[in-house]
C-alpha cells in the first residue's frame, strides 16, 4: 500500500534527530522536538517497518504538538499499514476539515479506500493527490505498483498513460508501462510500448530481450531472432538472449542453427540441463537419433531429477522397437513428473506395443482426465476397447 513514505531517508538532519530521540529513550526522559523533526524520525522508523516505534514517536509528537496536521496524517498512515482503513479515514477527516488541499491527505484517502476494495473511489482520490503534488512521477509509479500488486493492471496502466500524456519521453514510466502490458497479457500494446522505449533508449539490452520474448510467444519468430541479436550485439554476455534465440530457431525448425546456438550457450553455462535436452530434441527432429540419445543422457546426468530426458529416451527406445527399455524410461519420467499428458500418452503407446492392453487403456484414460479434449487419446481408447471386444 503506497502512503508516501517508502523511501529511506538518509541525511544528516534525519540522523541527528533519530540519534537524539534514541538518546532520550536511553535516558528515560523527554526532549523537545519540532514538528518537522517528529516527521523525519517517524519516517525513519516507518521506512524500516518498525511500526510500533513509529507509533511511539507519534504519541510523543502529538502530545507536544496537539494540532499538528502532518502528525495526524502519519497516524492515518500507520492505521492503513495495519489494515485499519475506517479508523484511518476518521483521522484523515480531522485534517480535511482544516486543510482540504493537502496532497498527502488524498493519497492516504486513496489507500484507505483501496483497503476497502472501493477501487473507483481510491482511484479518484489518487488522481486528486497527483494533481496537487509537485513530484507526480514518484507518486504515479508507486500508485501504479500498488494496483499492479493487486492484479488491477488496467488501473495501473491508466495512471502511467495519464502521466505520459504530458511527459511522453519519460523513460522510467515507459518501462513500467511496457512491463505492465506484458504482465497483463496485452502483447500487442507491450510490443508498441517497448518499441517506443527503444526509440528513446536503443541500447537497452533488457528492452530488446523482453521484446524478443514476446515476439517469440506470438510466433513472430524472425523478428524475435532480430531482437535477440540486438541484445547480444549490445551485451555479448546476456546469456539468456542466446538461450532464447536457440528456442526461437527451434520453433522455426532451423534445428541445425538451434544446435549451434545452444552449443554456444553451453560454452558459457556448462552442463545446463535444458540446453542439453533441447539439443537432443533438435537432433531427434533431424532424425539423428544417435546424437539425440547422447544429449538426452548428458541432460539426465546434468540433472537426474529432470523428467524430460527420461521422456526423450523413452521415445527413442520405442522408435527403436525396444518397448521394455522404453517402459523403464517413461515410468521414470512419470515418477519425476506425474499428471503430464504427453508422458501418459507415451506410456499408453508403450503398453500397447507390449500388448498390455488394460494398462494402455488406463494410461489413455488418465490423459483424458487431464485433457478431456485430447481426441487422439479417445480414439486410442475406443480402438482398444473395440478390438478387445471382438
Amino acid at each position: 500500500m503506497y502512503t508516501g513514505s517508502e523511501e529511506d531517508y538518509v541525511n544528516d538532519e534525519m540522523v541527528a534527530a533519530v540519534k537524539r530521540y534514541e538518546q532520550m529513550l536511553v535516558k528515560a526522559t523527554r526532549y523537545y522536538f519540532d514538528v518537522h523533526e517528529f516527521e523525519i524520525i517517524f519516517d525513519h522508523y516507518f521506512s524500516q517497518k518498525r511500526y510500533n516505534r513509529a507509533k511511539d514517536v507519534l504519541s510523543l509528537g502529538i502530545a507536544q504538538h496537539p494540532g499538528a496536521l502532518s502528525l495526524i496524517l502519519k497516524e492515518a498512515q500507520i492505521l492503513i499499514e495495519k489494515g485499519k482503513a475506517r479508523e484511518a479515514l476518521e483521522k484523515i477527516a480531522l485534517v480535511e476539515s482544516v486543510d482540504s488541499t493537502n496532497e498527502t491527505l488524498f493519497l492516504l484517502k486513496g489507500s484507505a479506500y483501496l483497503l476497502l476494495s472501493d477501487y473507483d473511489t481510491a482511484q479518484a482520490y489518487y488522481e486528486l493527490a497527483i494533481d496537487l503534488t509537485e513530484e507526480p512521477e514518484d507518486w504515479v509509479l508507486n500508485i501504479a505498483y500498488t494496483f499492479e500488486r493487486l492484479g488491477l493492471f488496467d488501473r495501473a496502466i491508466y495512471f502511467l498513460k495519464q502521466f505520459l500524456e504530458n511527459n511522453p519521453d519519460n523513460i522510467d514510466i515507459l518501462w513500467e508501462l511496457s512491463v505492465f502490458y506484458e504482465q497483463s497479457g496485452n502483447n500487442e500494446m507491450a510490443i508498441k510500448s517497448y518499441r517506443k522505449f527503444l526509440e528513446i533508449n536503443p541500447f537497452s539490452d533488457s528492452a530488446w530481450f523482453n521484446l524478443g520474448v514476446i515476439l517469440n510467444q506470438i510466433e513472430e519468430f524472425e523478428q524475435a531472432i532480430e531482437a535477440f541479436d540486438y541484445v547480444l550485439a549490445i551485451n555479448p554476455d546476456f546469456n539468456s538472449a542466446l538461450f532464447n534465440k536457440g528456442n526461437t530457431l527451434a520453433n522455426l525448425d532451423r534445428h541445425e542453427d538451434a544446435i549451434q546456438t545452444y552449443s554456444e550457450f553451453l560454452l558459457k553455462e556448462e552442463n545446463h540441463p535444458l540446453s542439453l535436452q533441447y539439443i537432443g530434441e533438435s537432433y531427434e527432429k533431424l532424425k539423428n537419433n544417435t546424437m539425440a540419445h547422447q544429449y538426452y543422457l548428458k541432460a539426465r546426468k546434468a540433472d537426474p531429477g529432470f523428467s524430460e530426458p527420461w521422456y526423450g529416451l523413452a521415445s527413442l527406445m520405442l522408435e527403436k522397437d525396444d518397448p521394455f527399455e522404453a517402459l523403464y524410461f517413461i515410468r521414470k519420467a512419470i515418477q519425476l513428473k506425474d499428471h503430464n499428458p504427453d508422458y501418459l500418452f507415451l506410456l499408453g503407446k508403450v503398453n500397447l506395443k507390449l500388448e498390455f492392453f488394460e494398462d494402455a487403456i488406463k494410461a489413455f484414460q488418465e490423459v483424458l482426465l487431464i485433457d478431456p479434449e485430447d481426441e487422439e487419446a479417445q480414439v486410442m481408447i475406443d480402438r482398444l476397447k473395440a478390438e478387445n471386444c471382438e
